[in-house]
């Protein structure tokens, strides 16, 4: 009797690896939809690019109002430049991906 239950617990345990398995299986590695992540990455580029922009507006001011020069050339004006560019052909190969 003690054996049968003992058995009986160990078909039960299995099973429920066995459910857990499958569940885990089935759950998408990606919180997106696969379909959706082209036009998220997008919208997260969109937000990159903001930033980049808004980095070289404040320095191009800050540049000019202290200095009279307000299309600086330097390493920091051409690193946000350089940036920004990478950052456009990124966009605009996740924009080509997107399924409408």
């Amino acid at each position: 009797k003690e054996s049968a239950l003992q058995e009986k617990r160990l078909i039960g345990k299995a099973w429920i690896y066995i459910g857990l398995l499958r569940l885990h299986l089935l759950i998408p590695s990606s919180p997106i939809d696969p379909g959706k992540k082209p036009a998220a990455k997008v919208n997260q580029l969109n937000w990159l690019l903001k930033s980049i922009r808004s980095n070289l507006l404040s320095y191009r001011l800050h540049f000019g109002l202290s200095y009279g020069d307000f299309s600086p050339d330097s390493p920091m004006t051409r690193q946000l430049l350089l940036q920004s560019k990478h950052t456009s052909i990124k966009r605009d190969n996740q924009e080509k991906k997107i399924i409408e």
